[in-house]
């Protein structure tokens, strides 16, 4: 007998194995008991993989859902982020393609596991003819490791957007690698967010974007920093010269840019035609505005 109850989606000590059209099997870290959710986080089923996945079947037929798009947006969370902070974008992407939500305990893993834990999620979807993917923070990373290791859907690969993403590494943990804080806040995933790190990564060679905030000054959201920023990232660690265009979010901070509106169109754009609009291109510096 199975009672149906609602869960938090799994963001401490779970792993997303499968998804289809807002469901999600997990497995759990501790126990490797499986468990199926619905996409209001509501769990239908619990046990084995094949248990849930039978389950999965029946409440296709039992409740009609329809066939998803072959077109699939996944979109991928930082660290202390739930993977439902894109809710407001995936529900501006729905309408073109499939939303994929992946969440694992981030901090649990080192890079290679948690990208192999990817790879292996995406594989398992066969019908889906176009993967683009929307990430933040390491969540970026985790994507170009896991693209880096050649997986099946990478032949599928569409286009990436890079929301407040440090492609430099976060220059202001230089020299702090040591500190017990470090540690204890970032754990195995720590070294990845280092420049050095970074400095010695692979070019990403996808079709990609960035966004990011700031306020055009030398102190940003947060004076700490000591230099322009959206709150948690530095504008000069968030330039990439590889990305084919950017946007500066001005006078918008870090959670701002998860809900505006202009940000989620420019998302949209990019995902669909490889543009951020075809409006006037403002002229700037370090960045590309568009006036959609």
């Amino acid at each position: 007998m199975h009672i149906s109850f609602f869960t938090c989606g799994g963001i401490f000590w779970w792993i997303d194995k499968f998804c289809w059209n807002g469901w999600r099997i997990q497995q759990n870290m501790w126990t490797r008991r499986h468990r199926l959710l619905d996409p209001y986080q509501i769990c239908r089923k619990w046990g084995s993989f094949e248990k849930c996945y039978d389950a999965l079947n029946l409440y296709k037929m039992d409740w009609e859902i329809p066939i998803p798009h072959n077109k699939a947006v996944v979109f991928l969370h930082g660290l202390y982020q739930p993977p439902w902070i894109f809710s407001k974008i995936a529900f501006r992407m729905k309408k073109n393609f499939e939303p994929i939500f992946f969440s694992t305990p981030l901090l649990r893993f080192d890079i290679e596991k948690n990208a192999q834990i990817l790879n292996e999620y995406l594989d398992k979807r066969d019908s889906i003819e176009q993967f683009n993917f929307i990430a933040t923070g390491i969540g970026a990373l985790l994507l170009r490791t896991a693209y880096s290791k050649n997986p099946r859907w990478a032949k599928k690969m569409g286009r990436c957007v890079f929301l407040s993403v440090a492609n430099k590494g976060y220059s202001y943990l230089r020299g702090k690698e040591n500190k017990f804080w470090f540690k204890l806040l970032f754990s195995k995933i720590g070294k990845y967010l280092l420049p050095s790190y970074m400095e010695n990564l692979l070019p990403f060679t996808a079709d990609y974007s960035i966004i990011y905030g700031g306020k055009e000054n030398d102190t940003g959201f947060f004076s700490f920093l000591k230099s322009d920023n959206d709150g948690f990232l530095r504008v000069c660690d968030a330039l990439d010269d590889n990305a084919k265009e950017s946007f500066c979010a001005i006078n918008r901070h870090h959670f701002k840019l998860f809900h505006d509106n202009q940000i989620k169109d420019l998302i949209f754009n990019f995902i669909s035609t490889g543009h951020f609009g075809k409006g006037q291109r403002l002229k700037k510096d370090s960045a590309q505005i568009w006036n959609i």
